[in-house]
């Protein structure tokens, strides 16, 4: 043992050991050789200043009967710009209530082009379909809520306005536990 070891060659290290499975600050040089004081690190011992082992983090656990889906069917076209206004202001105030959006659009003014939207939380991804609307295809949006807290009622009013011409457009509610 010398001057320049800062390593106790008694096994209660205190945290300045710094081996493969160490962190805590020895520095294996020229001035300490852990021969040379019989040190071997194929047993255990105890590092008291050393970081606690890590726990595993106990998983997540979710309320499941908080959480609910609704879906609805819109039978008439949708307004782009109301549409898309009331999704940004619905995903900005209920974005932690919200876990998960999706639907099929179909909006005024876009002849054939079905539209598609999937969203987690306030994050949104929107665009033209792959596939346009088939010419016997009813134009119609589906869509579906899920998350928590979700007004039904609030949404197909909110729906409804979106429409181009809300005093013909028909929405159905389908409710999902």
């Amino acid at each position: 043992h010398d001057e320049h070891c800062s390593h106790d060659h008694g096994h209660d290290h205190h945290g300045d050991c710094k081996h493969p499975h160490h962190d805590a600050g020895h520095v294996h040089d020229e001035h300490c050789d852990h021969k040379e004081h019989g040190h071997d690190h194929g047993h255990g011992h105890d590092h008291h200043d050393s970081p606690a082992p890590q726990k595993k983090k106990p998983k997540k656990t979710h309320n499941l009967s908080l959480v609910s889906s609704v879906g609805f069917t819109v039978v008439g076209l949708l307004d782009v710009a109301l549409f898309n206004a009331f999704m940004s202001s619905l995903l900005q105030a209920k974005a932690a209530d919200l876990y998960r959006t999706k639907g099929v659009l179909a909006f005024a003014d876009q002849g054939d082009t079905k539209f598609v939207f999937q969203g987690v939380h306030e994050q949104i991804n929107f665009g033209p379909s792959d596939k346009p609307f088939a010419a016997d295809e009813p134009r119609e949006s589906k869509m579906v809520f899920i998350g928590k807290n979700i007004d039904y009622e609030y949404l197909r009013e909110s729906l409804l306005a979106c429409c181009e011409d809300p005093a013909s457009a028909k929405i159905t509610m389908h409710k999902r536990g």
